[in-house]
């Protein structure tokens, strides 16, 4: 059995990447999630609520602080030949350059007006600048491993960077007696500047025949502008309730908001580890045109992200209070509703997928500003109603219409989408019966845990039956045989 599993590996891209990023991913999140019931104690509500707002900012900056170039490597890659391809890195480095100095010129420049506008203060704008053009250069990197398919250098570079930023936080917070947030935040900088010093040296030092062209740049910006926005928007999303807690309720409801997000997105972290292998191999499958291939390895790559869901919100409670102490536990409910509606954030990244091979972006843009405007009145209307809830209500709508819209993009009007909607059904089906149940069941332990249990035992079974009857091996032999 292990024998066979390590031919399989070593001949199908997607299985073995697959399996090096889970493993890499539960390595590196394993240690995030070990350490956050440490900050939790050490840092109080009030200052990681900080820590926690300073975040959403970062992650919402970075993504326009470089015009989001990293999203044209995946096009990139699948249209030009590798000399092309080599050269155009570097020109889209250059421009992460030229954008990331205006940027954070202007933003150190207005700084106390910048901090005025976000609610933090203004010696943690020099920080934001920092960390946010570093966390785009990170992205930029990550994303180019991916596509040229280097998932070890991928997960060593990023097991670096994770354990570096825990590392060198946990030593800063511990060495203070006040402000504990200043440890964390200065530690994310001292991370990001060597990330920048690296990248900006990968990408640009002692490039032979390296050419400038601006249509590199034209290239580029077609295909990330729209995704500028649309990564702003799920932001928008993903981060913008933290805000309205903070502004309604208060920094300390922020906190229990976001440990009961961190939890919730779990299984997220599991479907990106996925992903990072699934993306190159459905475009250059896609190109090749092999359409029963793509759905058979959809739908169990589906089943396989939704048990990932299902158990954890059969097990929320408990994850809570390994997390966080009593305080934060009232967020269960809310864990519930984050974890179903970024399953629908995962599902939308299969049309997503189809738009990004055809390069026609136009439409994702619009999209995701629909979802971020439903998500921002949501979060106005309901955040004041039912507090934390309210906000993991906002987010859960807001994925299944962007998931929704983003089909219609696929298949209306672009047409042609090679994944049958009837492959979703299993996936979504299980997730939502997890959800209902374990909602209903928050209170019975032996019972959620009895059915955690016999899920995970047939979800092992079926998968051992597939692969012994052979269906996956079969469609290696048959993907080899269209060769």
């Amino acid at each position: 059995m292990l024998g066979k599993l390590r031919s399989f590996g070593k001949n199908n891209y997607f299985i073995s990447a697959s399996l090096l990023y889970v493993l890499g991913t539960v390595l590196l999140q394993g240690i995030s999630f070990l350490t956050t019931p440490i900050f939790t104690r050490i840092m109080d509500t009030s200052d990681y609520g900080i820590t926690a707002v300073f975040a959403t900012w970062v992650t919402f900056i970075a993504v326009f602080i470089s015009f989001q170039v990293s999203s044209s490597i995946a096009s990139a890659r699948i249209h030009m030949k590798e000399e092309e391809f080599t050269n155009y890195l570097r020109n889209i480095t250059l421009l992460t350059v030229v954008s990331g100095t205006l940027i954070m010129s202007g933003g150190l420049l207005f700084a106390s007006s910048l901090a005025g506008l976000l609610s933090i203060k203004e010696k943690l704008i020099p920080h934001l600048m920092l960390q946010s053009y570093g966390t785009s250069l990170s992205t930029l990197y990550g994303m180019y491993l991916i596509h040229t398919k280097q998932p070890k250098t991928k997960i060593i570079f990023a097991g670096i960077v994770s354990i570096s930023l825990v590392m060198l936080g946990l030593l800063l917070v511990f060495s203070m007696n006040d402000d504990r947030y200043l440890g964390r935040i200065w530690a994310g900088s001292i991370v990001n500047l060597f990330i920048i010093a690296f990248v900006l040296y990968t990408f640009l030092y002692n490039k032979k025949n390296a050419k400038f062209k601006l249509a590199d740049w034209s290239f580029c910006l077609k295909l990330s502008w729209p995704l500028i926005i649309h990564l702003v928007a799920t932001t928008i999303i993903g981060q913008s309730s933290r805000l309205f807690i903070v502004k309604f309720i208060g920094e300390t409801e922020a906190a229990i908001f976001t440990v009961a997000f961190s939890i919730g997105i779990i299984g997220m972290l599991i479907a990106d580890a996925f992903n990072n292998a699934w993306s190159p191999w459905y475009l250059d499958n896609t190109k090749n045109g092999q359409k029963q291939q793509v759905n058979e390895y959809a739908k169990r790559y589906s089943m396989v992200i939704s048990s990932g869901f299902v158990m954890i919100m059969l097990l929320t409670p408990e994850l809570l209070r390994f997390m966080a102490p009593e305080p934060y536990w009232n967020g269960k409910y809310s864990v519930l509703l984050i974890a179903i509606g970024v399953f629908f954030q995962f599902l939308y990244r299969f049309p997503l997928g189809y738009e990004q091979f055809n390069k026609n972006m136009k439409w994702v843009a619009f999209c995701t500003i629909v979802a971020a405007v439903l998500n921002l009145g949501l979060n106005y209307l309901l955040v004041p109603l039912m507090g934390i809830e309210g906000a993991a209500i906002a987010i859960l709508l807001s994925y299944i219409v962007l998931f929704l819209l983003h089909e219609f993009v696929a298949r209306v009007i672009i047409g042609g989408y090679n994944i049958r909607f009837s492959t979703y059904i299993p996936a979504t089906s299980v997730a939502l019966l997890a959800f209902f149940l374990s909602y209903l069941t928050m209170d019975y332990f032996y019972f959620r845990l009895m059915v955690a249990s016999g899920y995970a035992t047939l979800f092992i079974f079926t998968a051992y039956r597939i692969w012994s009857g052979g269906t996956v091996p079969k469609l290696i032999k048959d993907r080899n045989g269209a060769r």
